[in-house]
C-alpha cells in the first residue's frame, strides 16, 4: 500500500513529529510511505520519499499577497505543480492530510484534483481552517456553520490589510473539498471538542468523523524522579513550583497562548517567596518577558527530556491560552504525572483524563489563582494514555479500512 502525507512540516513543530512518527509507523508496517512538506530545512533522503515542495521565497512571497488578496489558501503556483505531480507519478493508494495553511500549496486546486481522480483521503483536522475557510480559531464567532461574511477579527484571521474576503474563502474550500466524494474521505478530529465543532459545519456535516488523539513519546514525557532530575534543586528553593509553557511571549491580539494571564497571575504571587514560575519557551523569546522575581527563566532551548523533567518537578502545569483545538502540553504535562490547571479552551478539557486536570471558565483569574493557592489535584507517577504508538496504530487502522473498498 502506498500512503502519501502531506503538512507544513516534517519533524519540526508538533504537526511535523506527528507526521514523522506516523511516517516511520507506516514503513514499520510494511506500507511503502512518502511525506511532501513545505517548510524548514530540506531532508537529506536517499530514497527520494521525503520531498520539500515548496521555498521560502515562494511561501513568504505568498504570505505577503494574501494580506492585500484576503485569501489565504490560494498562490503557491510552483508548489502546487510540484505537488500535483509527484502525486500522478507515484498514484498513492491514500493520500494523509494534515496542516495545509501556511503558505506550502494551493489547497483549492489541490483539493480538487484529488477529488477529480478519487483517491482515498484521510484529513486529519489540527486547526479549524478546513471548515472556517480562513482563520485556524474560530474563537466565539460561528459564521464558518454556513459561510463567512463581515469577520469580526479580520486582520488576526486573515491577516487582510484591504478586504473582508472571508465568504469567497470559506466558498473556495468548502467547494474544493466538496470535490472529494463523502465515500472516499475518512475525517479525523484531534479532540472530541473539535469533532463536535466539524460536525455544526456545512462542510463536514455529513461525514464520517472519528477522534484520535494526537500521541506523545511516552518514554521521555514519564515521571522523572527527583534524584534523576536535574532541575531538583528548584524543589529545594519553592515549596510550590509551577510550569508554564509556550512557543511564544507574542501579547498581539490578546495572546492566544494565555501569556498576559501568565504574567497577571504571577503578579498575584510576587509577594510569595514559596511560590516559583518555570517559564519554558525559546531562548530567543525570553529577552522580551517582563522580569518577576518569581519567573524562572533557564536561559536555554529546552529538549524534550529536559521539558520532562521540569513537568516532573512543577507542583501543576499552567494551560491558560484562549483557544487549544489539543494541547500537547496537556497531554505531556498528564504523561509526566502532573497536574494541569487552566481555562476552558476547547480541546484541553475534552482530552485530559480524570481527576488529572482542573478549567475554569476562560480569564476567571480569581477562580484560577484559588485553585493554585490550595491545590486541591494530585501528582502522581503519570501515564502512557497518549503514547504515540496508539495513535499511529489508529492510523493504519483507517488506512487498512480505506484500502479495502475500491476507489
Amino acid at each position: 500500500m502506498k500512503v502519501l502525507q502531506i503538512n507544513t512540516w516534517y519533524n519540526l513543530g508538533s504537526t511535523g513529529k506527528l507526521v514523522f512518527a506516523l511516517h516511520n509507523a507506516y514503513l514499520k508496517n510494511g506500507y511503502d510511505a512518502y511525506v511532501l512538506y513545505g517548510r524548514g530545512p530540506k531532508i537529506k533522503d536517499k530514497s527520494n520519499h521525503i520531498i520539500k515542495i515548496s521555498s521560502s521565497f515562494e511561501s513568504k512571497a505568498n504570505s505577503v499577497l494574501s494580506r492585500f488578496s484576503g485569501i489565504m489558501y490560494g498562490g503557491c503556483c510552483f508548489a502546487t505543480k510540484k505537488a500535483i505531480s509527484f502525486i500522478k507519478k507515484i498514484n498513492p493508494d491514500i493520500i494523509h492530510i494534515h496542516c495545509t495553511n501556511s503558505f506550502i500549496v494551493n489547497n483549492y486546486k489541490l483539493f480538487e484534483f484529488i477529488g477529480r481522480n478519487s483517491f482515498k483521503v484521510i484529513l486529519t483536522l489540527h486547526a479549524e481552517y478546513l471548515y472556517t475557510g480562513s482563520c485556524s480559531h474560530s474563537f466565539e464567532c460561528e459564521q464558518w456553520k454556513n459561510g463567512c461574511q463581515k469577520c469580526p477579527n479580520l486582520k488576526f484571521a486573515t491577516r487582510s490589510l484591504l478586504f473582508d474576503r472571508t465568504n469567497k474563502a470559506w466558498s473556495l474550500m468548502h467547494n474544493s473539498l466538496n470535490k472529494i466524494s463523502t465515500d472516499n474521505r475518512q475525517i479525523v478530529c484531534v479532540s472530541e471538542w473539535l469533532k463536535e465543532k466539524a460536525r455544526q459545519s456545512a462542510t463536514f456535516k455529513n461525514d464520517k468523523i472519528q477522534v484520535i488523539h494526537n500521541g506523545i513519546d511516552t518514554s521521555v514525557f514519564k515521571y522523572h524522579p527527583l534524584e534523576q532530575n536535574e532541575f531538583s534543586y528548584l524543589k529545594k528553593q519553592f515549596d510550590k513550583i509551577f510550569l508554564f509553557v509556550t512557543p511564544s511571549l507574542n501579547t498581539n491580539n490578546g495572546s492566544i497562548k494565555g501569556v498576559d494571564y501568565f504574567l497577571q497571575i504571577t503578579r498575584r504571587f510576587a509577594k510569595d517567596k514559596d511560590v516559583g514560575f518555570i517559564l519554558a519557551c525559546p531562548k530567543k523569546e525570553q529577552t522580551s518577558i517582563e522580569k518577576n522575581k518569581n519567573i524562572i527563566c533557564l536561559n536555554k532551548d529546552l529538549s524534550a527530556d529536559e521539558l520532562a523533567q521540569l513537568y516532573s518537578i512543577a507542583s501543576a502545569t499552567l494551560m491558560l491560552s484562549r483557544k487549544e483545538t489539543f494541547s500537547l502540553v496537556t497531554a505531556e504535562s498528564i504523561s509526566c504525572g502532573t497536574p494541569v490547571v487552566g481555562f476552558e479552551s476547547g480541546g484541553p478539557e475534552s482530552i485530559a483524563l480524570p481527576g488529572r486536570a482542573k478549567f475554569f471558565k476562560n480569564g476567571d483569574l480569581d477562580a484560577l489563582v484559588n485553585e493554585l493557592e490550595n491545590l486541591s489535584l494530585k501528582k502522581d507517577f503519570g501515564t502512557d494514555f497518549y503514547k504515540i504508538e496508539r495513535m499511529c496504530k489508529s492510523y493504519i487502522d483507517i488506512c487498512n479500512n480505506l484500502f479495502s473498498t475500491k476507489r
